[in-house]
């Protein structure tokens, strides 16, 4: 889930497992959802442009679903131009 730092859904920022080469772009709700990950210890990324990301290191397991927080911060705290709640 990628949220501002208001707490609300970012929506079309990138979630990416670079080092596997695979990711997915966050929803109206700010959940992205990235399917067949391969067992290990993955760095995962959130970016947007205008934005400050965030990335966490996650061991993944075969068969288990993980659920990851990211906080995305815009240079212009103000106002977040994705939030979907405007």
């Amino acid at each position: 889930m990628a949220r501002d730092g208001a707490g609300g859904p970012v929506q079309s920022c990138t979630v990416m497992i670079r080092e596997a080469g695979i990711g997915a772009m966050t929803d109206s709700q700010g959940g992205a959802r990235i399917v067949r990950v391969p067992p290990g210890s993955w760095m995962v990324t959130w970016r947007m442009s205008g934005a400050f990301g965030d990335s966490a290191r996650v061991k993944f397991v075969a068969g288990q679903a993980e659920t990851l927080k990211a906080l995305v911060k815009f240079e212009d705290e103000t106002r977040n131009p994705y939030d979907v709640r405007h």
